[in-house]
């Protein structure tokens, strides 16, 4: 088994079901976007989006960054609603009916803490990432800017690594078996993740630069477009770790 091989089953998995994708993740894709819209209208958001955009200084900057953690929390607990189903469709083959997939609120609260763990251990690996940045560019000085774009990712990668390992305790969450993270690290243990997370981060980062590439309302959407792919793609190659490395699934 390589990194490769997990890819694509994730990518394979989400073509070959793409009817109940959309079943699972159209509505509360729908819900999410229009009660974003809703909370940045009435909190002053998008007035603060606004003035930004034209250059002004915010009529109310004192209260943006609450609304905006407000909106954050908002996005997250509506989100995580389709990304649990998605889960227990797969690796319990929980059948889906219609276009709004059943709402298990225990699941969806104790997957958004395992995130917010996992989030918090990521922020704590970046720091020595960030440590040896600085130490480099103090060292080379301006010689080295012109690298960054290479070393900054390559660093990344550790980080990313051990992300992407214990990041197979969501799908336990979601299934209603909270596993430790030490039986995680344990269990993923291996060179096929960190191939995998490899070829992640070039995705991620071929995505990003296509991005630039497309001006306007075509740059928009696909943006759009490529961002809601490349979250689904995480969310399958998260499902397929699951079944892989805890399920002994065959790939």
């Amino acid at each position: 088994m390589n990194g490769w091989d997990l890819l694509k089953h994730a990518a394979y998995m989400l073509l070959r079901n793409l009817g109940d994708v959309l079943r699972i993740f159209l509505v509360p894709t729908l819900v999410a976007v229009a009660g974003i819209y809703c909370l940045a209208q009435v909190l002053g958001v998008y007035d603060v989006f606004v003035d930004a955009t034209a250059g002004r200084p915010p009529r109310n900057p004192g209260s943006f960054i609450g609304s905006a953690l407000l909106i954050i929390v908002f996005f997250f607990l509506v989100y995580t609603w389709p990304i649990v189903a998605w889960h227990r469709y797969v690796l319990l083959e929980e059948p889906v009916s219609g276009f709004v997939p059943e709402i298990k609120a225990d699941r969806i609260i104790g997957y958004i803490g395992q995130a917010f763990l996992l989030s918090l251990l990521l922020l704590l690996l970046m720091i020595p990432v960030g440590v040896v940045i600085s130490i480099v560019l103090r060292m080379a000085g301006a010689q080295i800017v012109g690298l960054m774009p290479i070393i900054g990712p390559g660093l990344a990668i550790l980080p990313t690594w051990v992300f992407m390992r214990l990041s197979v305790s969501l799908p336990s969450v979601a299934l209603g078996n909270k596993m430790r993270l030490g039986d995680i690290w344990s269990a993923t243990s291996g060179g096929a993740v960190l191939g995998l997370t490899v070829l992640v981060m070039i995705l991620q980062a071929a995505l990003e630069f296509s991005y630039g590439l497309l001006p306007g309302i075509a740059g928009t959407v696909w943006w759009l477009v490529g961002t809601t792919v490349f979250s689904l793609l995480q969310i399958s190659i998260v499902t397929t770790l699951y079944g892989y490395y805890i399920e002994k699934r065959p790939i």
